[in-house]
């Protein structure tokens, strides 16, 4: 799937370009959008930044989050991998992004099947 879904982590303007589905894994992938602005690889720099990463999932028992279990990061983009064998209703899936601490802590929660 392509969800094409712009937002802002960390000081960057990314778009969550891709989401794979399968019965063990989602992979979400996010794209500087404007890579061409940046001059090292922002990717990395993203990825090595302070937030935490995860989909919450609804099952029978209630919503459950699926923490990221492994990322990578690319000269323009990343990719966070999550567990997905939890899943009852796919379609209500959120990819939430959680940035800064205290009183500078932020949400960024994103619709994966809108």
């Amino acid at each position: 799937m392509y969800p094409d879904q712009t937002f802002e982590l960390d000081g960057h303007e990314v778009v969550l370009t891709e989401v794979e589905l399968s019965p063990l894994l989602i992979t979400a992938t996010v794209t500087l959008k404007n890579p061409s602005g940046y001059q090292r690889e922002a990717g990395h720099e993203i990825l090595d930044s302070n937030y935490t990463a995860e989909i919450v999932a609804e099952t029978k028992a209630g919503n459950r989050p699926l923490p990221a279990s492994f990322g990578e990061g690319m000269k323009d983009s990343f990719k966070k991998m999550f567990s997905s064998n939890m899943l009852d209703h796919p379609e209500s899936l959120d990819l939430v992004f959680k940035t800064g601490t205290g009183t500078n802590e932020e949400e960024i929660r994103i619709e994966i099947l809108n």
